[in-house]
């Protein structure tokens, strides 16, 4: 198992820039971020955020749908040295204000099909500072602002330093907080890659809701680490996800056992050319 990417998300960033550099990292219909782009947007990024007074260990809420923006925001985060709140793009306005005052989130990232519901909970969630939107922002922060910040000197992360708040489902009571250090996170995706076999020249074919933990970890630090590239796509559909496998070449797809039966029963589905797949990830 190669661990020498172990340690801090900015640093693994860093450090897949430097090696695969103009190779693309991201594809979201006509967006594209090669490695060198992706890793300059997010030390960008992480300068913006600071300019708008994130302090290290604070934390940053995503509540936006599968964009490249949403993987930026998660790297612009933790370069930031801030800690980022994975909250889930189907919960209401009740459930985000909950997660928004327990987990004390100073800074929301979000886009402007879930604007409105932000502005519903903004009254109850006093430790919210800014809101950064990707798209319309209205009277709050576009994104590509806060993007367009002058680099700055970052922090120093450590492994043990926290990177991800992920919330549990609550079927038992009121959603709790996993806290997930830098190292936890790397460390999967470590096993992972070593596990699967995953290799530089795959092309992940991802429908996967990327606020999910499967998600963020397979979808996003997975396909990092292995110098990958990966196609987004905003949620699943049986068709959108052959189309992504034919047009891109796609050889690797998560996804979940639904997803799966939705594909082998789907009546059109030899009308596509799916021979590039090798690999099917299943988990849930």
């Amino acid at each position: 198992m190669n661990t020498k990417l172990i340690g801090s998300i900015g640093n693994l960033v860093k450090q897949q820039a430097r090696t695969y550099g103009s190779k693309v990292f991201l594809i979201k219909n006509d967006q594209v971020r090669s490695y060198q782009e992706y890793d300059e947007r997010t030390d960008r990024l992480a300068s913006g955020l600071i300019a708008l007074g994130l302090e290290f260990g604070d934390r940053v809420a995503t509540y936006l749908s599968n964009s490249i923006e949403l993987l930026e925001a998660y790297t612009g985060i933790a370069k930031a040295g801030g800690v980022t709140v994975c909250v889930n793009a189907d919960l209401t306005s009740r459930e985000i204000s909950y997660i928004f005052q327990d987990s004390e989130a100073k800074i929301v990232i979000t886009d402007e099909g879930h604007l409105d519901s932000v502005e519903r909970v903004l009254p109850e969630c006093p430790s919210i500072h800014h809101v950064v939107v990707v798209g319309n922002a209205g009277s709050h922060l576009p994104f590509e602002r806060v993007v367009d910040s002058q680099p700055r000197e970052l922090p120093v992360m450590d492994g043990e330093d926290k990177a991800w708040i992920i919330y549990t489902s609550g079927t038992t009571g009121v959603p709790k907080g996993a806290v997930l250090t830098h190292r936890n996170v790397t460390w999967v995706a470590a096993a992972c890659v070593d596990a699967l076999r995953f290799r530089e020249e795959d092309i992940f074919i991802s429908s996967l809701p990327l606020f999910h933990s499967y998600a963020v970890n397979t979808c996003y630090l997975q396909v990092l680490y292995t110098g990958a590239t990966q196609v987004i796509l905003e949620r699943f559909s049986t068709k959108a996800v052959l189309e992504a496998i034919q047009k891109h070449r796609g050889t690797v797809f998560p996804g979940v056992p639904t997803m799966f039966a939705y594909l082998a029963n789907f009546p059109e589905r030899s009308r596509y050319d799916t021979s590039s797949l090798r690999m099917a990830v299943s988990h849930g």
